[in-house]
């Protein structure tokens, strides 16, 4: 046992006897009690603390003995990324949640005094499940625990970190969805808390700035990760409806219904059964994300889920349980609640808020339900069916709208604008729209999202200038943003364009009407392609990390992006290849002749008669230039190796380079001579415009800055 179990042990065993303080002091209703819970609490937080520290600093020094340490970081790996290589996999994330966790839990101690007592066996609970769940996966194991055939030695280099995650956003992204992870225990706590004092009021009194930091850090860190997959993934895309990001996003859409429930609680004291719910299902749904990205169950499906490391029963286990806790109480305690029904009639504010939330937590369970896909079919038809992006934009396309007519019919009462300018910005609405949405053929059903899209802009930005009020200022600038969003989506789907081509060292290439010119590869180890693209008088260098990775086993591609107004052009490449390659190097199928380098190689098959367990070496039956030749590859455990054979009546040597056993073909090398004439070097180029999607970033900024705004107001008040 090493220093860092012992230290997660020490956190667990302290936050057991937080509990029983705590539990004691609600019976008992002795201060006494309290008091000593408290302050274990901040020992044990300042141990956890401590114990994140101590993961810190054996990545900081490389100690390469711990598993944890040797599969996300390296020696030659930048001091920022080593920092961040804390939470880059499974157990530093958890590790990093539960810390998060155990601050949260002093700030709702300092904020709410009176209720922190019955608050706080909720934080408890979920930290010390969270600190059970590191025991089972630790990031402090043993590498030759984890792979027993290295027993006995130490390695000197790590495997390294997933280039994808050598990215700047890697430094906040991650933190912040934790954060938002770590918040959702509190209106979960006083949803409970609500229900045993039989006080309904507490949730829009004491949990709304806690709903809105939630709603805040976690939209911060959805649209973080949406441009951070922008800029590296090289699809050209922001949301892909992958299962992690569905499981951050699920969360997010409940937290953003409950945050509108308090707002109508607040003003008519109902939907207070609807607030409770809506507490539960995100706090629940937080550990539904972590299930459905943690415990391999969709791994086939996801580029970015986990692999099963035996926590799947642990993490199952505790929605069960968080779940049966909340049901429990809810179906005591609820009918105690008499709320106040909505206003009557179907045309005010309050009732479209309302249809709002419901279409929000509709939307949350048609994404839960998509992303639940394959395990549903696997279950009941026995075949694994995945949810393509077709379905959730189809399920996009009918809510999004609804949403965006729900709020300009909840915010119009409020607008003070006069019926001739709501009039005139209804006109110009349908023109904008129609101009956006205008490209053959016609997809009239996108019109239900940009015309409400822009006369949401459009009646917010006037409700603001016409009042001036601070207080409508938050709502309207977040409200602006989820229009603006959702334009933006809708322009760059309808009117980007991409193109693809070869382009010639040294030669422009005119690629989606870009020019573009190949420079060539420079550098060896951490190779770049350089090129040169002209944009009307001016042109610009560019240069696109392209080589072998061998964490990932295969190339490594980033792409380039140039940024406009009217359109970003977003460069990838795809294919390099080099000319001595293109000359050299061919692929033969088995009994079929090939030119290769200028040279005739007819593949018979294989001769297995050197094949052996402790040296496997597999040869290749050719005839060249009418010579039966036999070069051979020889397979090791990490690499291959292969030693040229001379073509005889010529001072050339062909290679057998690798076998591809599905095709039945083979990889061969003839090594040059003087007569070879070598090409030069060429690459595949995307080049895509997308056309204004500055608005979608525009968009997810003013969501954040209304979130933020509010949170500041709720926290002043």
């Amino acid at each position: 046992m090493n220093l860092g179990t012992i230290l997660m042990l020490a956190v667990i065993l302290l936050s057991a006897a937080e509990l029983f303080f705590t539990g004691r002091g609600l019976v008992r209703k002795g201060e006494g009690d309290f008091i000593i819970a408290k302050r274990i609490y901040y020992v044990s937080a300042a141990l956890l603390f401590v114990t994140v520290c101590h993961l810190l600093l054996l990545f900081l020094f490389d100690d390469f003995r711990y598993e944890y340490v040797f599969s996300n970081s390296s020696v030659h790996l930048p001091l920022v990324y080593k920092i961040t290589a804390l939470w880059a996999g499974q157990e530093g994330s958890f590790l990093v949640w539960a810390l998060i966790l155990a601050f949260v839990g002093i700030a709702v101690m300092r904020a709410d005094a009176e209720n922190a007592p019955m608050l706080m066996p909720c934080v408890i609970v979920t930290k010390i499940l969270i600190l059970v769940s590191l025991l089972v996966k630790s990031p402090f194991d043993f590498i030759w625990r984890v792979s027993p055939a290295m027993a006995g030695t130490l390695p000197v280099d790590g495997a390294g970190m997933n280039p994808l995650l050598q990215d700047p956003w890697m430094i906040t992204h991650p933190p912040l969805l934790y954060l938002g992870y770590a918040l959702s225990v509190v209106p979960f706590g006083y949803a409970l808390v609500s229900l045993l004092k039989n006080n309904l009021s507490l949730i829009t009194e004491r949990a709304y700035p806690w709903v809105l930091a939630s709603f805040t850090s976690l939209g911060l860190g959805i649209f973080m990760g949406g441009y951070w997959a922008y800029r590296v993934l090289g699809w050209g895309g922001y949301w892909g409806w992958d299962p992690v990001e569905n499981s951050s996003l699920i969360p997010w859409l409940l937290v953003t219904a409950l945050l509108h429930g308090i707002l109508v609680q607040k003003r008519s004291l109902s939907l207070m059964k609807t607030n409770v719910v809506l507490s539960f299902l995100f706090f629940i749904s937080v550990f539904l994300s972590f299930f459905l990205t943690r415990s391999g169950v969709l791994a086939d499906f996801s580029v970015h889920s986990f692999g099963d490391y035996g926590l799947s029963l642990y993490l199952a286990s505790y929605i069960v349980f968080f779940t049966a806790v909340s049901f429990f109480f809810f179906l005591v305690k609820s009918r105690r609640i008499a709320a106040a029904p909505l206003p009557p009639g179907p045309w005010n504010r309050l009732a479209f808020t309302a249809s709002g939330i419901l279409l929000m937590a509709l939307f949350a369970c048609f994404v839960l339900f998509g992303t639940l896909m394959p395990l549903l079919s696997g279950l009941f038809l026995r075949q694994q069916i995945a949810a393509d992006s077709g379905f959730y934009n189809s399920v996009s396309m009918i809510v999004g709208p609804a949403i965006l007519v729900a709020i300009l019919c909840a915010t119009m009462p409020l607008a003070h604008v006069k019926r001739f300018s709501t009039i005139v910005m209804a006109l110009l609405s349908v023109a904008l729209g129609a101009l956006i949405i205008y490209r053959p053929p016609v997809q009239y059903g996108l019109a239900a999202v940009t015309i409400p899209g822009v006369f949401l802009v459009l009646q917010s930005l006037a409700a603001v200038l016409t009042n001036r009020s601070l207080a409508m200022l938050p709502s309207r600038l977040a409200h602006i943003g989820i229009a603006l969003f959702m334009i933006g989506s809708v322009v760059t789907h309808l009117h980007s364009s991409s193109g693809q081509g070869r382009c010639i060292q040294g030669r422009e290439t005119a690629v989606n009407g870009i020019p573009v010119t190949f420079l060539g590869l420079r550098g060896s180890t951490d190779s770049r392609l350089e090129f040169m693209v002209r944009r009307g008088e001016s042109s610009e260098q560019i240069a696109m990390k392209y080589y072998f990775n061998e964490r990932m086993n295969s190339i490594y591609r980033e792409p380039q992006i140039l940024g406009g107004i009217i359109d970003d052009i977003y460069i990838y490449p795809d294919d390099y290849r080099s000319g001595l390659e293109m000359a050299t190097v061919g692929r033969v199928e088995k009994g079929k002749e090939a030119l290769v380098g200028g040279v005739r190689i007819f593949f018979a098959g294989f001769d297995t008669a050197h094949m052996t367990s402790e040296a496997p070496t597999i040869r290749a039956n050719l005839i060249v230039n009418g010579r039966r030749l036999s070069p051979a590859l020889y397979l090791k455990r990490t690499s291959k190796s292969h030693s040229p054979v001379p073509i005889p009546g010529t001072e050339r040597a062909v290679s057998l380079l690798d076998i591809d056993v599905s095709s039945r073909s083979i990889w061969v090398h003839i090594s040059p001579d003087a007569t070879v004439t070598i090409p030069p070097d060429s690459v595949i180029v995307n080049v895509t415009k997308k056309r204004l999607i500055w608005l979608v970033w525009l968009g997810t900024v003013l969501i954040a800055c209304g979130g933020l705004m509010a949170f500041a107001r709720s926290v002043q008040e």
